[in-house]
């Protein structure tokens, strides 16, 4: 107990500015941080050959009754205004650990360039100074967050808390982090109910799915947290697990998630003959390849507050074609709102 006690303490001087209490609550067994690369405005996903994570529009509302051009939906435009106004804390990196000035982080958009130029008649330098101006944090396409996922053993449910968010442009380019304070609880079926929520989405992760190879682990008190998780749910009829329609999946069938007969006839052309093969199915039989997150997040206009939260997860195999990973499938989602 000793060790544990002391192991939690190193992980929470590791974690540093990140929400430490975290790993020292007992009903958490295992954390780890994650980052996902997420599309900043649902009208404008970024492309590419693969997809990050997919989105869909909750609620998007707008005071912006002009004509002259087209309203901005993206996230990354009102977090450009937090990060203007300085009300959430600026660093220069993901762990939070190097605060950033304003200014500063606004010279890698806009700085000087010198250019000398040479008079071969007059013997004379011509000095001409000019600003080479990037795009601007608003108009970057994605956003990229850093959050900790967890895990409760005793009731089989992963929760997140957000850390810090960046503006993202392809190629993972990140030119600051914003850290976000503390939010409030939304309940979702009342953010049509509430004038000050003006932007919602449901993300779905794809490609920035997390995985044991991308994930770090602060706290883990399970073992391999997927294989837990699987060993938790299996026979535990009171875990309520969804399928990929969001029905209740029912006793009958449940047991079919994990290990499954399949029966395949072969028919043989040149001894006429058929053979039956059975072929065991299922998540027992699969290597698991990720975690699917699905989160919704909300934007208080007034008080300039994102919400998060994480709705389900759902552990992914690849489906193989040919010999080859074909995509990624979900055979079940366990809801965590």
């Amino acid at each position: 107990m000793k060790f544990i006690c002391f192991s939690i303490l190193l992980l929470a001087t590791r974690l540093s500015a990140q929400p430490a209490k975290i790993i020292q609550d007992p009903r958490v067994d295992w954390a780890a941080v994650i980052e996902l690369t997420l599309p900043a405005d649902p009208f404008f996903l970024p492309e590419e050959e693969g997809r990050d994570a997919g989105i869909t529009v909750l609620k998007l509302l707008s005071d912006d009754r002009s004509l002259s051009a087209a309203i901005d939906y993206s996230l990354n435009g009102k977090l450009w205004q937090i990060a203007k106004s300085e009300q959430w804390e600026m660093y220069a990196d993901a762990a939070l650990t190097r605060r950033l000035p304003f200014e500063e982080a606004m010279r890698k958009f806009s700085h000087p360039d010198t250019t000398i130029t040479f008079d071969p008649e007059t013997y004379e330098e011509n000095v001409q100074i000019s600003f080479n101006e990037n795009p601007l944090p608003f108009e970057a396409s994605q956003v990229k967050v850093r959050q900790i996922l967890s895990y409760h053993n005793a009731s089989a449910i992963f929760d997140i808390q957000t850390i810090a968010i960046a503006p993202c442009w392809e190629g993972n380019k990140v030119p600051y982090w914003l850290k976000i304070p503390t939010t409030p609880v939304v309940q979702p079926e009342s953010i049509n109910d509430q004038p000050d929520i003006t932007w919602a989405a449901r993300y779905m992760t794809e490609d920035c799915s997390p995985t044991e190879e991308r994930w770090e682990e602060v706290k883990n008190l399970t073992g391999d947290v997927v294989e837990r998780f699987l060993d938790r749910i299996r026979n535990d009829n009171n875990v309520d697990l969804y399928d990929l329609n969001d029905e209740l999946v029912q006793p009958a069938s449940r047991a079919c998630l994990f290990s499954c007969a399949d029966t395949l006839a072969v028919f043989d052309p040149q001894t006429w003959k058929e053979t039956i093969q059975i072929t065991n199915k299922g998540l027992d039989y699969e290597k698991l390849d990720d975690l699917q997150l699905v989160e919704e997040w909300y934007w208080q206009e007034e008080e300039g507050v994102l919400i998060t939260r994480l709705i389900a997860v759902a552990p992914r195999y690849w489906v193989y074609r040919d010999g080859e990973e074909a995509f990624r499938q979900a055979k079940f989602y366990r809801r965590c709102d």
